[in-house]
């Protein structure tokens, strides 16, 4: 049932993990973002290591900047390693590595805010996630891959 969820990106994508951050909060989900989460005079690396530890899933933001990350790879191998969920969020375009590459992805880049947002809702939920969502909040069901919707990042 995964509810606390880390969210792994690159600095320059801060606003946009921000303000997924925020509309998760709004459901209750329990969200660890380093900006928030690490406090003043904490090592860094510590933080981090006691955020992966202490979440059930990870969101990781996809963009140019993320995947030339040594620390957000770092972040979704180690989930990837542990068996927890990863779930992408594609925010840019780019070359995606071939590890997170074959796992489907909720599309930031190619839909509004709010339909990627109810994709990833719908997501969550799949993996036994808790969201208060607000009444008549409709989460799209799962869409099969189409030429123009493929099923991974590629």
């Amino acid at each position: 049932m995964p509810t606390r969820i880390f969210i792994s990106y690159a600095r320059r994508d801060e606003t946009f993990a921000r303000k997924l951050a925020a509309s998760l909060d709004s459901v209750d989900v329990d969200v660890w973002i380093d900006v928030d989460d690490i406090p003043a005079g904490m090592k860094w690396s510590t933080a981090i290591q006691q955020g992966l530890q202490l979440c059930d899933a990870m969101i990781v933001i996809i963009s140019p900047q993320s995947m030339v990350s040594s620390n957000v790879e770092d972040e979704w191998q180690y989930y990837l390693d542990q068996g927890k969920p990863v779930v992408p969020v594609l925010w840019r375009p780019t070359e995606v590595h071939f590890q997170l590459n074959r796992l489907q992805y909720v599309d930031f880049y190619g839909e509004s805010y709010e339909e990627g947002l109810k994709q990833l809702y719908g997501e969550l939920l799949r993996m036994g996630a808790q969201l208060n969502l607000p009444e008549g909040f409709v989460v799209p069901d799962e869409r099969p891959a189409t030429p123009d919707r493929p099923q991974t990042l590629s």
